[in-house]
Protein backbone atom coordinates (compact mmCIF):
# COMPACT_ATOMS: atom_id res chain seq x y z
CA UNK A 1 0.00 0.00 0.00
CA UNK A 2 0.86 3.51 -0.40
CA UNK A 3 -0.71 6.70 -0.40
CA UNK A 4 -0.10 10.08 -2.84
CA UNK A 5 -0.61 13.46 -1.26
CA UNK A 6 -1.65 16.01 -4.26
CA UNK A 7 -4.18 18.82 -4.81
CA UNK A 8 -4.74 17.48 -8.03
CA UNK A 9 -8.31 15.53 -8.40
CA UNK A 10 -7.34 12.97 -10.55
CA UNK A 11 -3.99 11.20 -11.29
CA UNK A 12 -2.44 8.41 -13.47
CA UNK A 13 -0.62 5.75 -11.79
CA UNK A 14 1.58 3.30 -13.19
CA UNK A 15 3.03 0.21 -11.23
CA UNK A 16 6.28 -1.46 -12.09
CA UNK A 17 6.45 -5.20 -10.66
CA UNK A 18 8.31 -8.27 -11.99
CA UNK A 19 9.71 -6.58 -15.27
CA UNK A 20 5.82 -5.76 -15.61
CA UNK A 21 4.47 -2.23 -16.12
CA UNK A 22 0.53 -1.71 -15.55
CA UNK A 23 -0.87 1.97 -15.85
CA UNK A 24 -3.74 3.14 -15.25
CA UNK A 25 -4.70 6.67 -16.13
CA UNK A 26 -7.74 9.05 -14.34
CA UNK A 27 -7.80 7.81 -11.49
CA UNK A 28 -9.85 9.77 -8.61
CA UNK A 29 -7.91 10.58 -5.40
CA UNK A 30 -10.99 9.62 -3.61
CA UNK A 31 -11.43 6.16 -4.60
CA UNK A 32 -7.70 4.92 -4.56
CA UNK A 33 -6.97 2.32 -7.10
CA UNK A 34 -5.98 -1.35 -6.14
CA UNK A 35 -3.63 -3.98 -8.41
CA UNK A 36 -4.16 -7.50 -8.88
CA UNK A 37 -1.29 -9.69 -10.03
CA UNK A 38 -2.77 -12.88 -11.75
CA UNK A 39 -0.86 -16.44 -11.63
CA UNK A 40 0.78 -16.65 -15.14
CA UNK A 41 1.47 -20.64 -15.93
CA UNK A 42 3.96 -22.04 -18.41
CA UNK A 43 3.05 -25.54 -19.57
CA UNK A 44 4.83 -28.04 -21.44
CA UNK A 45 3.74 -31.18 -23.12
CA UNK A 46 4.72 -34.02 -25.52
CA UNK A 47 3.11 -34.79 -28.52
CA UNK A 48 0.72 -37.12 -26.49
CA UNK A 49 -0.01 -34.37 -24.01
CA UNK A 50 2.07 -35.39 -20.80
CA UNK A 51 4.09 -32.89 -18.95
CA UNK A 52 7.13 -32.62 -19.30
CA UNK A 53 9.74 -31.65 -16.35
CA UNK A 54 13.04 -29.59 -16.67
CA UNK A 55 11.50 -27.07 -19.20
CA UNK A 56 12.83 -23.83 -18.64
CA UNK A 57 10.35 -20.84 -18.98
CA UNK A 58 11.38 -16.98 -19.29
CA UNK A 59 9.26 -13.85 -20.00
CA UNK A 60 9.72 -10.47 -21.45
CA UNK A 61 9.02 -7.08 -21.04
CA UNK A 62 11.99 -5.04 -21.39
CA UNK A 63 14.48 -7.91 -21.15
CA UNK A 64 13.90 -12.00 -20.27
CA UNK A 65 13.45 -13.18 -16.78
CA UNK A 66 12.89 -16.73 -15.41
CA UNK A 67 9.29 -17.41 -15.09
CA UNK A 68 10.38 -21.34 -13.63
CA UNK A 69 11.52 -24.71 -14.25
CA UNK A 70 7.83 -26.90 -14.56
CA UNK A 71 7.63 -29.49 -12.34
CA UNK A 72 6.63 -33.26 -12.86
CA UNK A 73 2.92 -31.81 -14.51
CA UNK A 74 4.52 -30.01 -16.96
CA UNK A 75 4.29 -26.53 -15.62
CA UNK A 76 5.71 -23.33 -13.80
CA UNK A 77 3.43 -20.62 -12.55
CA UNK A 78 4.79 -16.90 -11.24
CA UNK A 79 2.47 -13.91 -10.18
CA UNK A 80 2.27 -11.35 -12.24
CA UNK A 81 0.60 -7.99 -13.59
CA UNK A 82 -2.15 -8.43 -16.18
CA UNK A 83 0.11 -7.56 -18.88
CA UNK A 84 1.45 -8.26 -22.36
CA UNK A 85 4.29 -10.65 -22.39
CA UNK A 86 6.34 -12.66 -24.97
CA UNK A 87 6.87 -16.12 -23.46
CA UNK A 88 10.18 -18.72 -24.31
CA UNK A 89 10.34 -22.18 -23.27
CA UNK A 90 13.65 -23.82 -22.98
CA UNK A 91 14.13 -27.52 -23.30
CA UNK A 92 16.41 -30.41 -24.75
CA UNK A 93 18.80 -27.71 -26.51
CA UNK A 94 16.30 -26.32 -28.48
CA UNK A 95 13.56 -22.90 -27.54
CA UNK A 96 10.26 -21.51 -28.75
CA UNK A 97 9.12 -18.35 -28.93
CA UNK A 98 5.06 -17.28 -27.90
CA UNK A 99 4.64 -13.71 -28.56
CA UNK A 100 2.25 -10.45 -27.11
CA UNK A 101 0.51 -13.13 -25.20
CA UNK A 102 -2.41 -11.03 -22.92
CA UNK A 103 -2.12 -12.76 -19.74
CA UNK A 104 -5.20 -10.41 -18.57
CA UNK A 105 -7.24 -12.40 -21.46
CA UNK A 106 -5.38 -15.48 -21.22
CA UNK A 107 -2.99 -16.32 -18.15
CA UNK A 108 -2.33 -19.87 -20.05
CA UNK A 109 1.14 -20.15 -22.02
CA UNK A 110 1.50 -23.74 -23.29
CA UNK A 111 4.05 -25.48 -24.95
CA UNK A 112 4.00 -28.71 -26.92
CA UNK A 113 7.21 -30.50 -28.58
CA UNK A 114 6.29 -33.02 -31.56
CA UNK A 115 8.25 -36.56 -32.02
CA UNK A 116 10.71 -36.12 -34.28
CA UNK A 117 12.15 -38.96 -36.03
CA UNK A 118 15.81 -39.65 -37.14
CA UNK A 119 16.01 -42.56 -39.48
CA UNK A 120 19.33 -43.82 -41.69
CA UNK A 121 18.78 -45.80 -44.70
CA UNK A 122 21.24 -47.53 -47.23
CA UNK A 123 20.85 -47.44 -51.11
CA UNK A 124 18.02 -49.81 -51.45
CA UNK A 125 16.33 -47.75 -48.51
CA UNK A 126 16.81 -50.39 -45.76
CA UNK A 127 17.09 -49.14 -42.74
CA UNK A 128 20.95 -48.87 -40.82
CA UNK A 129 21.40 -49.50 -37.12
CA UNK A 130 24.07 -48.08 -35.25
CA UNK A 131 23.67 -44.75 -36.70
CA UNK A 132 24.66 -41.81 -34.09
CA UNK A 133 22.74 -39.11 -33.94
CA UNK A 134 23.05 -35.25 -32.76
CA UNK A 135 21.73 -31.93 -33.00
CA UNK A 136 22.36 -28.25 -32.47
CA UNK A 137 19.85 -25.50 -31.82
CA UNK A 138 22.41 -23.73 -29.28
CA UNK A 139 24.56 -26.28 -28.55
CA UNK A 140 25.06 -30.26 -29.75
CA UNK A 141 23.24 -32.83 -27.51
CA UNK A 142 22.89 -36.62 -28.10
CA UNK A 143 19.52 -37.56 -29.45
CA UNK A 144 20.37 -41.65 -30.07
CA UNK A 145 21.10 -44.66 -31.89
CA UNK A 146 19.42 -45.82 -35.10
CA UNK A 147 17.74 -49.17 -33.83
CA UNK A 148 17.32 -52.32 -36.18
CA UNK A 149 14.70 -50.53 -38.40
CA UNK A 150 17.12 -47.59 -38.91
CA UNK A 151 15.50 -45.18 -36.96
CA UNK A 152 15.96 -43.16 -33.37
CA UNK A 153 12.82 -40.83 -32.41
CA UNK A 154 12.82 -38.29 -29.09
CA UNK A 155 10.36 -35.73 -28.37
CA UNK A 156 12.15 -31.92 -29.22
CA UNK A 157 10.27 -28.00 -29.32
CA UNK A 158 9.20 -27.33 -32.86
CA UNK A 159 11.52 -25.34 -34.03
CA UNK A 160 15.04 -25.33 -36.50
CA UNK A 161 17.89 -27.64 -35.57
CA UNK A 162 21.19 -29.20 -37.44
CA UNK A 163 20.95 -32.84 -37.46
CA UNK A 164 24.30 -35.17 -37.46
CA UNK A 165 24.70 -38.40 -38.36
CA UNK A 166 27.79 -40.71 -37.52
CA UNK A 167 27.76 -43.90 -39.12
CA UNK A 168 31.08 -46.23 -40.61
CA UNK A 169 33.33 -43.22 -39.44
CA UNK A 170 31.73 -40.72 -41.75
CA UNK A 171 29.35 -37.72 -40.33
CA UNK A 172 27.00 -35.99 -42.13
CA UNK A 173 24.98 -32.80 -41.49
CA UNK A 174 21.78 -31.73 -42.27
CA UNK A 175 21.45 -28.13 -41.14
CA UNK A 176 18.37 -25.38 -40.89
CA UNK A 177 15.93 -28.53 -40.06
CA UNK A 178 12.28 -27.10 -39.17
CA UNK A 179 10.37 -30.03 -37.27
CA UNK A 180 7.55 -28.15 -36.84
CA UNK A 181 7.44 -28.78 -40.83
CA UNK A 182 8.49 -32.13 -41.39
CA UNK A 183 9.33 -33.99 -38.04
CA UNK A 184 11.32 -36.65 -40.24
CA UNK A 185 14.91 -36.14 -41.14
CA UNK A 186 16.28 -38.87 -43.42
CA UNK A 187 19.79 -39.51 -43.80
CA UNK A 188 20.75 -42.42 -46.33
CA UNK A 189 24.13 -43.99 -47.54
CA UNK A 190 24.98 -45.08 -50.95
CA UNK A 191 26.97 -48.18 -52.13
CA UNK A 192 30.44 -47.22 -52.71
CA UNK A 193 32.55 -49.60 -55.49
CA UNK A 194 36.47 -50.06 -54.81
CA UNK A 195 37.74 -51.63 -57.63
CA UNK A 196 41.44 -53.26 -58.30
CA UNK A 197 41.96 -53.90 -62.20
CA UNK A 198 45.06 -54.99 -63.89
CA UNK A 199 46.91 -53.30 -67.06
CA UNK A 200 44.55 -54.76 -69.18
CA UNK A 201 41.25 -53.87 -67.22
CA UNK A 202 40.57 -57.27 -65.55
CA UNK A 203 39.52 -57.82 -62.13
CA UNK A 204 42.30 -58.69 -59.33
CA UNK A 205 41.11 -60.31 -56.20
CA UNK A 206 42.93 -60.23 -53.09
CA UNK A 207 42.95 -56.61 -52.82
CA UNK A 208 42.57 -55.27 -49.45
CA UNK A 209 40.86 -51.37 -49.34
CA UNK A 210 40.65 -48.80 -47.29
CA UNK A 211 39.34 -45.73 -46.36
CA UNK A 212 39.91 -42.40 -44.14
CA UNK A 213 37.72 -39.90 -42.88
CA UNK A 214 39.12 -38.86 -39.01
CA UNK A 215 41.19 -42.55 -39.33
CA UNK A 216 41.44 -45.77 -41.89
CA UNK A 217 39.81 -47.87 -41.69
CA UNK A 218 38.67 -51.16 -43.64
CA UNK A 219 36.73 -51.55 -46.25
CA UNK A 220 36.71 -54.83 -47.95
CA UNK A 221 38.52 -57.51 -50.01
CA UNK A 222 38.15 -56.82 -53.50
CA UNK A 223 35.98 -60.11 -55.25
CA UNK A 224 36.81 -62.37 -58.37
CA UNK A 225 35.82 -59.39 -60.25
CA UNK A 226 38.44 -57.28 -58.41
CA UNK A 227 35.31 -54.98 -56.53
CA UNK A 228 34.44 -54.20 -53.10
CA UNK A 229 31.14 -52.77 -51.84
CA UNK A 230 30.16 -50.87 -48.89
CA UNK A 231 27.40 -48.53 -47.64
CA UNK A 232 28.89 -45.05 -47.08
CA UNK A 233 27.44 -41.30 -45.89
CA UNK A 234 27.84 -39.56 -49.11
CA UNK A 235 31.15 -37.54 -48.23
CA UNK A 236 34.22 -37.30 -49.24
CA UNK A 237 36.81 -39.85 -48.12
CA UNK A 238 40.33 -41.03 -48.54
CA UNK A 239 40.92 -44.71 -49.82
CA UNK A 240 43.64 -46.79 -49.98
CA UNK A 241 44.21 -49.82 -51.67
CA UNK A 242 46.93 -52.73 -50.37
CA UNK A 243 47.99 -55.74 -52.93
Amino acid sequence: VFEVYTQATTVDLRMLYEGGIQQVDGVNVNDGYTYFTTLVTAGLFDSQGNGIEGGKAEYFTTEWLTLGTTDATGTATKELLPVTYSFRMIYAGGSLDVADQNTAIDPVVTFQTILVTVELKDSQSNGLAGGEVRYKNKGWKDFGTTDANGQVTGELLPATYTFEMKYAGGKQQIADWNTAEDPTVTFQTIEVTVELLDDQGNGIPGGEAEYKTNGWQAFGTTDANGQAFKELLPLTYSFRMYY
